[in-house]
């Protein structure tokens, strides 16, 4: 979602998505943004690291070709690292 900080006349900011061509907030701060922003990237994150290990919990690959078991991470750090 591409979203474009515009500052108002009264000094506040509204935030305006390119996508759905709207206003989606009005009259904030910044740090009220930011907190907005830090809220939604909390979500993201913790679904992506949901699904990641919903797959590994029955068994599919989340890293394609390059996901590894436990057994081969520790090869490839003894393997870098000598321990």
């Amino acid at each position: 979602m591409s979203r474009q900080i515009i500052k108002q006349p009264n000094k506040l900011y509204a935030i305006y998505d390119t996508v759905y061509d709207e206003l989606i907030y009005k009259d904030i701060t910044i740090k009220e943004y930011i907190k907005i922003k830090i809220k939604e990237e909390s979500l993201r994150i913790k679904r992506d690291i949901n699904e990641i290990a919903e797959k590994l919990n029955k068994g599919e690959k989340p890293y394609y070709q390059f996901t590894l078991t436990y057994k081969e991470a520790l090869k490839m750090e003894k393997e870098a690292h000598g321990k």
